[in-house]
């Protein structure tokens, strides 16, 4: 299948438009070991020759898109009943919709492969709203499910205690470009998913913290941004500090700060 850049289907309000095929990819290598099943993606070019609708609005020969292996045998997910679900494939779905901040993960984008007319493993496709600008719009269609309030199992604890943020968000930064309100997000999800599977929580508390409740109504997570952006601004000068101190850079004395602030 095919997810390009002139499909012009991944615009959405938290998603810029033209971007779908770099978070096909990026889920693809974000999910290490093919943990959670995400199919094999490139990015690659194709002559304009090759379209009846040609792109000719960057002046450029060729077409841009995301390239994923067919996975056969295959229902949607909406076509069966939850309760046939291996427990241990929802979870790692869950735990990659977590880091990522799905914005569409809803029944038509997880797959079921059958066998002898079981579901021997669920198959997450069609990634190019995750990584969102914002929270307001994620989408977690396993939180219905009952075995998002199952414990996790010990391969899927040990896999989030192994995750190595500072080289998934390198991979992010210089291989995807993808802009640092994205990566921000990504790092607060993945700090979020490790505390809270390091406490015991099940992927059904991490998605109702992450997600809102009503559209109105920020969630959890985005609560915590917020005070965490309100105590911490990238340049922060604390008022009680001395001129030398706050040219130096050097941490406020003890004390020193107003209010409630951390620091």
């Amino acid at each position: 299948s095919i997810n390009a850049e002139y499909m012009g289907n991944e615009t959405r309000g938290t998603i810029p438009a033209g971007t779908g095929y770099l978070r096909e990819c990026a889920a693809f290598l974000l999910d290490h070991g093919g943990f959670a099943g995400v199919p094999p993606t490139s990015i690659i070019r194709m002559p304009n020759r090759l379209f009846d609708v040609k792109d000719t609005s960057k002046g450029l020969p060729y077409k841009v898109g995301a390239l994923q292996a067919f996975v056969p045998n295959c229902k949607a997910s909406w076509d069966l009943t939850p309760r046939q679900f291996p427990t241990e494939c929802v979870h790692r779905i869950a735990l990659l919709d977590i880091r990522l901040c799905n914005s569409d993960r809803h029944g038509g984008n997880i797959l079921a492969r059958m066998e002898d007319g079981q579901v021997a493993q669920l198959i997450p496709i069609d990634h190019a709203f995750c990584l969102p600008l914002a929270l307001d719009d994620l989408e977690f269609e396993w939180l219905m499910w009952p075995q998002s309030k199952e414990p996790l199992g010990e391969e899927e604890i040990a896999y989030v205690e192994s995750l190595d943020l500072e080289h998934d968000l390198e991979v992010l930064r210089t291989q995807l470009r993808m802009p640092e309100q994205c990566l921000e997000l990504f790092k607060a999800s993945t700090l979020l998913l490790k505390q809270a599977v390091k406490a015991g929580a099940t992927v059904r508390q991490i998605g109702e913290f992450m997600r809102r409740s009503t559209l109105g109504q920020p969630s959890g997570l985005e609560q915590a941004l917020a005070d965490s952006r309100r105590w911490h601004p990238p340049a922060c000068i604390h008022p009680r500090l001395s001129s030398d101190e706050a040219t130096s850079g050097s941490s406020p004395r003890p004390g020193s700060c107003e209010g409630s602030c951390p620091c």
